[in-house]
């Protein structure tokens, strides 16, 4: 399982409606979200490295990607 925010309001809505609790992989779409996820309590496990959908989608894709041997 895993979350996106792809906005500060997104993060709010998502605490005001589940609280704090979060899967395994959290990721924002940039550092501006991150920070604001974060000052809020939320831990963010990553952070998109370009900040557009397109970015938010590789970044979900790698958290989510088995581990190489």
């Amino acid at each position: 399982d895993a979350v996106a925010f792809a906005s500060g309001s997104a993060v709010q809505a998502w605490v005001d409606a589940i609280g704090f609790r979060t899967p395994r992989v959290v990721v924002a779409i940039g550092p501006t979200t991150a920070s604001f996820a974060t000052n809020l309590g939320l831990r963010i496990s990553h952070v998109s490295a370009d900040p557009s959908v397109p970015g938010l989608v590789r970044a979900i894709v790698h958290a989510l990607a088995p581990p190489e041997p």
